[in-house]
C-alpha cells in the first residue's frame, strides 16, 4: 500500500511538471496574403487558408517536435483544427538572437518558416514569415506575437550577452566602488596637522562605503572597493578591474570622487570585453556626463556632474533608488528630489554658502545654485537610453564602439525636453 501510494505521487508529480514544460503558448493571428493559400495537412486531412486573417494557437512541446497548431476557422475562435509541426526546442528558438530558418522537410508541412525575434522591454517580438518552399523566395502568410522567452540570449562559453533587455541574475553583476573625500589635499591642513586630515579622511571613506554596503551587496555578486590613495594606484585599480571583470558579464562603476579625472576610469587591462561595462557613474566635480567612457570604454551609459558639485547630497540617493531597479533617468531625477529636500528641510543651503565662499568660490549663494552647479549629467546612445537602463537587464548597444558624434547628453533637470534629442556638437 505504501508502495503504491509513492507511485501515486511520483506519477503526480511527473505529470505537473511535464505540464509546466510544455505549457508554452502564443495566441495570434495568420494573415494570409492576396491570391495566396496556406495548407496545413494531418493524415489523410487537409485545411487550406485563403487569402484572410485566421485566429490560431500555438502550442510548444518540451522538445519542439510534434508541437501543435491550431487554426480557428470560425469566429470567436471557434470550429477548431489541430496539426502537428515540428520545430526546434523552444529554448533555443525563443531566444535566439538571429533569423531562424525551418525548411519544410523539418517541419512536416507542405511550406518553409522564418521567425524573428526583436528583444525589447518586457515581452520580446516575434515574427513568423510563411513561404511556398525551401528557397524562401515566395511569402504566403505572417504571423506576430508576443512572449517573455524562459531563457535569456546569453554566450554561457564567452560569458556575455547577445542582446539588451535580458534578466541578469545577481550571480551575473559585479561592482567596482570607488570612494576618496580627500579630505586633506581638500583642506590643505599644515604639516603638523596632516596627520589629523588624513584621519578624517579615512573615517569619511569608511562611513561612505558603510552607507553604500547595505544596496550594493544586497544587488551585487561581486564587489570591490578601492578606498581613499588607493584610488590613484593603477596596479591596485587594474587588479580590481581584473576581478570584477573576470567573474561578471556585467559591471558597473561608481567613482565617489572629487577629481573628474579618477584613475579608476582609466581600464589598463585586456580582460574588458566589449559591452561589459554597463553603467559608469563619476561624482567629481566637473565629471560632466561621463560621456568619454562611452567612447573610450564603451559603457552603455555615463554619469557625472555639470560643474562644482556638492555630490554626497545626490550620490547616495541615485545609487540607492538604481539598486532598487528604477531606471538610471528615473534613479537620478530621485536623487535631485532628495537633494532638493534636504536642502529645503535642514536649511543647510546657506551654510553651505558661507563655507563655500571660504573656500575661495562665490558659486553657490544658495540652495538652488548648489542644485544648478551640482546637476548630475547623462550621457547615452540612441540605442539604449537611460530611462531602459536597469540594474536587473543586460545593455548590449547594437553599436560596439561609439564616436562622439553617436554620443548623446543632457542634464537632468531638463532631460524630458531633451532625451534623444541634444547631440554633442
Amino acid at each position: 500500500m505504501k508502495f503504491k501510494n509513492n507511485l501515486r505521487w511520483v506519477l503526480l508529480a511527473s505529470l505537473v511538471l511535464s505540464q509546466i514544460a510544455c505549457n508554452q503558448e502564443v495566441e495570434t493571428e495568420i494573415h494570409v496574403l492576396n491570391d495566396q493559400k496556406l495548407e496545413l495537412c494531418k493524415s489523410k486531412h487537409c485545411l487550406v487558408l485563403t487569402e484572410g486573417i485566421y485566429p490560431i494557437t500555438l502550442k510548444f512541446s518540451q522538445s519542439g517536435q510534434r508541437s501543435k497548431l491550431i487554426v480557428y476557422t470560425r469566429a470567436e475562435r471557434r470550429g477548431q483544427e489541430e496539426f502537428f509541426i515540428n520545430l526546434p526546442k523552444p529554448d533555443d528558438l525563443l531566444s535566439s538572437t538571429t533569423p531562424v530558418r525551418m525548411e519544410s522537410d523539418f517541419i512536416g508541412q507542405d511550406f518553409s518558416v522564418i521567425l524573428n525575434h526583436q528583444i525589447e522591454l518586457g515581452k520580446d517580438s516575434y515574427g513568423l514569415v510563411f513561404y511556398k518552399d525551401e528557397r524562401f523566395l515566395d511569402e504566403i502568410a505572417s504571423a506576430q506575437f508576443r512572449l517573455e522567452p524562459e531563457k535569456a540570449a546569453f554566450d554561457e562559453k564567452n560569458q556575455n550577452f547577445l542582446a539588451s533587455y535580458q534578466r541578469v541574475r545577481y550571480q551575473q553583476r559585479a561592482a567596482l566602488v570607488a570612494i576618496d573625500a580627500d579630505i586633506d589635499g581638500l583642506i590643505g591642513s599644515p604639516r603638523q596637522l596632516e596627520w589629523a586630515s588624513k584621519s578624517l579622511d579615512f573615517v569619511v571613506n569608511y562611513v561612505g562605503k558603510l552607507l553604500l554596503m547595505p544596496w550594493i551587496h544586497y544587488r551585487y555578486a561581486k564587489v570591490r572597493w578601492i578606498l581613499g590613495d588607493k584610488t590613484e594606484d593603477q596596479e591596485y585599480v587594474t587588479a580590481k578591474w581584473n576581478e570584477v571583470f573576470d567573474s561578471s558579464p556585467v559591471v558597473d562603476h561608481f567613482a565617489l570622487v572629487h577629481s573628474g579625472n579618477s584613475l579608476t576610469r582609466q581600464i589598463e587591462t585586456e580582460n574588458k570585453k566589449v559591452n561589459q561595462l554597463r553603467l559608469s557613474y563619476n561624482s567629481g566635480c566637473y565629471s560632466g556626463s561621463s560621456s568619454s567612457d562611452i567612447i573610450n570604454e564603451q559603457a552603455t551609459s555615463g554619469m557625472g556632474h555639470r560643474a562644482l558639485s556638492a555630490s554626497p547630497l545626490f550620490s547616495f540617493s541615485i545609487i540607492r533608488n538604481w539598486t532598487y531597479d528604477h531606471d538610471l533617468e528615473d534613479a537620478t531625477k530621485r536623487g535631485v528630489r532628495s537633494a532638493e529636500n534636504f536642502l529645503k528641510t535642514v536649511a543647510i543651503g546657506d551654510f553651505i554658502a558661507f563655507w563655500a565662499k571660504r573656500f575661495g568660490t562665490n558659486d553657490w549663494e544658495s540652495g538652488d545654485d548648489i542644485i544648478k552647479t551640482s546637476e548630475p549629467m547623462l550621457s547615452w546612445t540612441d540605442d539604449l537610453p537611460p530611462n531602459h537602463l536597469f540594474i536587473s537587464l543586460s545593455a548590449i548597444p547594437e553599436r560596439p564602439i561609439a564616436d562622439l558624434n553617436d554620443v548623446r547628453e543632457s542634464g537632468i533637470l531638463n532631460i524630458d525636453d531633451e532625451l534623444i534629442l541634444h547631440a554633442i556638437n
